[in-house]
């Protein structure tokens, strides 16, 4: 699931001002929806590289399957559906 996470876990009642979502709204929807993984796009500016792991740190125990995206940044679906098949085989 790609979901718009513009916000940080403590900033929700700005999200909800200017009609975005938060890091823990996009990890809620995605638990809620049995996805496989999260990719959270559209990430503030005020956000730099460094506090991803903060942000993963905020939905670790929601929805802990979580790439943050960036620019230009390429997702290979088809790589990612072959790496969950091997991990519910393993699971069997």
């Amino acid at each position: 699931m790609v979901h718009e996470a513009t916000f940080d876990a403590e900033t929700q009642k700005l999200a909800k001002d200017y009609g975005h979502s938060t890091i823990s709204d996009a990890a809620e929807t995605a638990q809620r929806a049995e996805a496989n993984l999260l990719i959270a796009n559209h990430i503030s500016a005020r956000f730099l590289p460094e506090d991803e792991k903060i942000l993963k740190n905020q939905v670790k125990d929601i929805f802990p399957d979580l790439v943050i995206a960036r620019d230009f940044m390429e997702f290979d679906w088809n790589l990612h559906t072959r790496k969950f098949k091997k991990k519910l085989e393993s699971h069997r």
